[in-house]
């Protein structure tokens, strides 16, 4: 509690020192922060919709080629059922003319009753033959129809599995960059197809401050030499505070961490800007609700967040 009193009784005496046209002018950064971070944050929910939609239409492409693949097969029995019933008629055909042949010298009633069957079972034989030909082009159609379905698949397939190589390359690299800060609270793990860098705030921040420490600032500078090489790669900066303190203050704090994250990688311009978005959490986004203090330090991280752009899938699903 004297520790408190003693920070709320520094953070009045700096606050005096500020004249108000410095502290209007955090204000208004601080608000254009806000809303730049409010748009990146919508854009990037967008595109998680987006990924999201592509992964339901291609589960209900595979279900439609099964299914399609299932009618190919019936449609193949009912051709052949066909062509025996075809074959079958034939063989009575050939009995029909040996028995009208035997039976020549019987009654004109008789050889008019079997001409009137063996018209009618060349009627039959020519109506089936028509359904034969009749299914034979809905078995091309299918079959073409089936093709086309395929390809559109199998390229979306391909284009996801690219993703996935990519994403998964990078995780290697930025975890190969980065081996040396693992045991300083540093992570690097792939969840739902982007790369997640968790930094403590040990190794990046004293508290209460958005400055980067020396050995947090060669952190950031390395997982930089990485993403200057993929710049395919959009990136979020987040910042996450525990739950002490007022909204308004760990609001503050966050989006001042992860701003403090992207001057660092945009220092030696190699990144472009409009990659990356800086984000400030807040203790919004625990990652361990509990109210102990090793929780709260688990929670006091900044999250950088990669995503490969979806450019590829989104330009098959327009052209189909």
């Amino acid at each position: 509690m004297k520790k408190v009193l003693f920070l709320l009784l520094a953070v009045s005496s700096l606050s005096a020192c500020v004249s108000k046209k410095q502290h209007d002018a955090v204000l208004t950064d601080r608000m254009r922060l806000e809303k730049e971070t409010q748009s990146q944050q919508k854009n990037l929910e967008q595109l998680t919709g987006k990924n999201d939609a592509l992964s339901t239409e291609l589960d209900a492409l595979r279900s439609e080629k099964s299914a399609l693949q299932d009618d190919m097969v019936r449609a193949g029995k009912e051709m052949q059922q066909a062509q025996d019933r075809i074959a079958q008629l034939n063989d009575l055909i050939n009995d029909l003319v040996k028995t009208n042949e035997a039976i020549s010298s019987n009654s004109m009633a008789e050889n008019a009753r079997l001409a009137r069957e063996l018209k009618q079972n060349e009627l039959l034989v020519k109506r089936k033959e028509a359904e034969l030909v009749d299914l034979e082009k809905r078995l091309k159609t299918t079959e073409a129809d089936l093709q086309a379905r395929e390809k559109k698949v199998n390229e979306l397939q391909a284009t996801l599995d690219a993703k996935d190589a990519a994403v998964k390359k990078l995780r290697e690299a930025v975890a190969k960059a980065l081996l040396g800060f693992q045991n300083s609270g540093l992570t690097v793990v792939e969840k739902n197809g982007k790369v997640y860098v968790s930094l403590s705030e040990q190794l990046l921040f004293r508290t209460g401050s958005s400055t980067v420490d020396p050995r947090g600032r060669s952190a950031i500078q390395e997982l930089g030499k990485v993403l200057e090489n993929n710049p395919e790669i959009s990136i979020l900066v987040e910042g996450h505070t525990d739950d002490q303190g007022s909204d308004q203050v760990n609001w503050d704090l966050s989006v001042q961490r992860a701003t403090s994250i992207v001057k660092i990688l945009v220092e030696n311009g190699k990144i472009d800007a409009a990659r990356i978005t800086a984000a400030g959490r807040g203790k919004h986004q625990p990652v361990d609700p509990a109210k102990t203090a090793e929780a709260r330090s688990r929670n006091r991280r900044t999250e950088i967040i990669l995503t490969p752009k979806l450019d590829d899938l989104f330009r098959i699903i327009e052209n189909n």
